[in-house]
């Protein structure tokens, strides 16, 4: 009668008897039984099998376009058809969108993929640039991820595109990734002159040990370097601790840095009973609160004259001849952002002015600055 108003006709009723009437379109649709509707269900979960079905798709039907977020476990034989579109119901469900687009990928890629182990992300609509993950909520429909929980309107104005989503294939499924927890690590393989940031699944109900042989994975360490690792934790460009390997994973806080690195030979030869000991050193320019670039843990040496630790703190940090010269050293005590830092003479004997909490400062520019920055004291008149 209409496309919201379908109804199955009686074979016996005449048309008459049936109120066919000008205008009214006669639909026919293969009668698939039980067993049928069900085999046709496991091969094609998405199948419209009735004409009531089919209309109510084509009257809420959008196209969405899928682009890949990441490469990563993708599979796809022809890269052009990385980006694709299909056609969605707005009633469609979650599960629905992540079965339609596992398999249209199924049918590209030289492996299957599986529905649960989609991962999909709105796009901004203003940069196009990855939004907000889609999280598979009990009553979650296309309507409510592509214009939001406000829905569309008359004076709508969507936060993300209305047309289009991101998409990962993920090595797992979502719900395993929901008992994992994402640990973000820097690795400094050439002391703390180069950074490479990776993430790590790790499980939440695991160990800090286990992060290693992760680490090892995406980084391509070898074994032999791998005794001599260790993790530490930084906050506002100073160190905040060593990590054992005891640490819970569900403690680790997310808005702590966790740097690794290859111990120095130098720091791995120290005894117990020694007394020389580890300290912590960061970067700051002008003054301690206006912190940068990686902290580090430094081995000083009881008795030493500060010239002689200067060469082993310019091996340490990777940083030689003239730029080395035009950093100045201080004592800041606890490490305190906004204590005044006690300048260090090469004459001076480190061990006799450092206290057991106190922090040792390298008073340098900020390499990572903006340019914006170094125009902070242009005066416009």
């Amino acid at each position: 009668i209409k496309q919201t108003y379908v109804e199955q006709m009686k074979p016996k009723l005449t048309l008459a008897a049936s109120e066919i009437q000008d205008g009214d379109i006669i639909c026919f649709q293969r009668h698939l039984n039980e067993d049928e509707a069900k085999a046709v269900r496991q091969t094609t979960p998405s199948a419209l099998l009735t004409a009531k079905e089919f209309y109510d798709f084509l009257i809420n039907r959008v196209y969405v376009k899928f682009v890949p977020k990441a490469t990563q476990n993708l599979s796809i034989r022809n890269d052009d058809d990385q980006a694709f579109s299909i056609a969605l119901s707005r009633k469609d469900t979650y599960d629905t969108l992540a079965t339609k687009v596992a398999e249209h990928l199924t049918l590209v890629s030289e492996h299957a993929v599986e529905p649960s182990h989609l991962r999909f992300t709105t796009a901004n609509v203003q940069s196009g640039k990855p939004r907000t993950i889609v999280k598979p909520q009990q009553g979650t429909t296309i309507l409510s991820i592509l214009f939001g929980a406000a829905g569309a309107g008359y004076s709508y104005q969507p936060a993300q595109q209305t047309d289009s989503l991101f998409y990962e294939v993920l090595e797992m499924s979502l719900k395993d990734l929901e008992q994992r927890k994402t640990v973000k690590i820097i690795w400094l393989p050439e002391g703390i002159t180069k950074e490479e940031p990776y993430d790590v699944l790790v499980p939440k109900s695991a160990q800090f040990a286990e992060v290693l042989p992760l680490l090892q994975k995406r980084a391509n360490l070898p074994d032999e370097i791998l005794d001599s690792i260790r993790f530490y934790e930084a906050h506002s460009g100073k160190i905040y601790k060593v990590l054992p390997p005891t640490t819970p994973i569900v403690s680790l806080n997310e808005f702590l840095t966790i740097y690794a690195e290859r111990i120095p030979e130098e720091e791995a030869s120290l005894t117990p009973d020694s007394k020389d000991r580890l300290v912590w050193c960061f970067h700051f320019e002008k003054e301690p609160s206006k912190h940068h670039s990686v902290p580090f843990i430094f081995a000083m040496k009881e008795g030493e004259v500060f010239s002689e630790t200067k060469e082993r703190l310019s091996k340490r940090i990777g940083i030689k001849g003239k730029g080395f010269e035009k950093i100045r050293f201080a004592v800041v005590k606890g490490g305190q952002a906004y204590s005044r830092p006690v300048w260090i003479e090469d004459e001076d004997i480190l061990s006799d002015k450092l206290g057991p909490d106190d922090h040792v400062g390298l008073e340098r520019p900020n390499p990572h600055r903006n340019q914006w920055n170094k125009y902070e004291s242009l005066n416009i008149r």
